[in-house]
C-alpha cells in the first residue's frame, strides 16, 4: 500500500520503484525511493525527503525525481515481450525474489531481501545502469569461455567415470575367479567363508557402481544445466535488451561458480586409476576355523597408461 501510495503522490515511474531509500536501507528497511539528493548522492524516499527538507544541513540541498533512462530499442523491446507474454524478471537464487539492484561492493544480483540482510551498507546500482554496458564487455566473453570449459571438464570426467565404472565390472570378474581359485585349497568349510566375503565384496562392488553412477547423473546433470545456460546466454544476446542479457549472464555465473565446487567434489570421488582385486589370507590354512571371512577387500589406486587391463 505505501509503494502504491508513494508512487501516486509523487507520479513515480515503476522503474523507479528498483531504487531504495538509502537511509532507511541502512537502518534493515527497504522503503522505495522518489527522489535523489546530488549534495549528498544518496537516494531518498517520501518520509526521508521530508526530514531532508526540513533538516537544518540540509533543507538547501538539490532534490530531484528519480528517472531511469530507456532508449527506443529497450522500449520496443520491452513492449515486443510484452506483447509475446514473456518475462524476463530473475529471481533471486537464495531467497526466489524479484531481483531488484545490483550490488557494485560483492558483483551479485540483489532482492529485497538480500539489501535488508547482507547488502545494508553496500553500494547499491539501478539494474538498467549497471545492465547498460554489459553487451560490450569482457564479462559476457569470460563468462561463455568459463561456462564451455566448465562443460568440458564436466564431459571429460563423465567420459573417465564411464570407463572406471566399466573396469569395475572387469575387477569384479577378476575377483571371483581369484576367490575360485584360493578356494579349491580348502575344505567345505569354506563355503560359509567364502559367501561371506563375496556378500562384502558384492556390497562394496554396488557401493562403488552407486557411487560412480551418482557421478555420471551429476555429470550429465551439470551438461545439460550449462548447455541451458549457454542457451540462454545465446538468446539474450540476439533479442537486443541489455538488462535482459545482464541478469542472464549473472544469473548463469552464479550457477556456473556452483557446478565449479560439483566438478571438484566428483573429481575426488573414485580417480581413473582405481582398482580393487582380491587379497587372500594366507595364514587361513592354519586358522581355518578361527577367522570369518575369507579374505579381504583391498582398494589401489595404481598409474595406469592406456587402457584398462584385467
Amino acid at each position: 500500500m505505501a509503494t502504491n501510495l508513494a508512487r501516486k503522490s509523487f507520479n513515480v515511474t515503476d522503474e523507479c520503484l528498483h531504487v531504495l531509500c538509502d537511509p532507511c536501507r541502512f537502518t534493515g528497511n527497504t522503503t522505495v525511493a522518489i527522489k535523489y539528493c546530488t549534495d549528498c548522492n544518496g537516494h531518498l524516499c517520501p518520509n526521508c525527503v521530508n526530514t531532508h527538507m526540513k533538516g537544518k544541513n540540509t533543507k538547501k540541498h538539490t532534490l530531484s525525481f528519480i528517472k531511469t533512462k530507456r532508449t527506443s530499442s529497450n522500449t520496443r523491446a520491452s513492449e515486443g515481450t510484452a506483447q509475446s507474454g514473456k518475462s524476463f524478471d530473475t529471481k533471486c537464487l537464495e531467497h526466489t525474489k524479484p531481483v531488484v539492484s545490483y550490488c557494485l561492493t560483492h558483483d551479485a544480483l540483489c532482492c529485497r531481501v538480500c539489501i535488508a540482510s547482507t547488502h545494508v551498507e553496500c553500494k547499491l546500482q539501478v539494474l538498467s545502469e549497471a545492465a547498460s554496458r554489459s553487451r560490450d564487455s569482457r564479462e559476457l566473453r569470460t563468462i561463455e569461455s568459463g561456462i564451455r570449459r566448465l562443460q568440458t571438464k564436466f564431459e571429460e570426467t563423465q567420459r573417465k567415470k564411464q570407463g572406471i565404472l566399466q573396469h569395475l565390472g572387469l575387477q569384479n570378474d577378476t575377483f571371483s575367479k581369484a576367490v575360485k581359485t584360493y578356494r579349491k585349497t580348502l575344505d567345505n568349510i569354506l563355503d560359509k567363508l567364502e559367501s561371506n566375503l563375496q556378500k562384502g565384496k558384492d556390497r562394496h562392488y554396488d557401493g562403488k557402481v552407486e557411487e560412480l553412477r551418482g557421478c555420471l547423473k551429476i555429470c550429465q546433470d551439470a551438461v545439460s544445466v550449462l548447455t541451458g545456460s549457454l542457451n540462454e546466454i545465446d538468446i539474450a544476446s540476439r533479442q537486443g535488451d541489455d538488462q535482459s542479457l545482464f541478469l542472464t549472464l549473472k544469473k548463469v555465473q552464479a550457477v556456473s561458480s556452483r557446478y565449479e565446487t560439483v566438478l571438484t567434489d566428483v573429481e575426488k570421488q573414485l580417480p581413473r586409476n582405481y582398482t580393487f582385486h582380491f587379497q587372500p589370507d594366507i595364514a587361513i590354512e592354519r586358522f581355518l576355523k578361527g577367522v570369518n571371512e575369507l579374505g579381504t577387500i583391498r582398494d589401489e589406486s595404481n598409474v595406469m597408461n592406456g587402457p584398462y587391463i584385467s
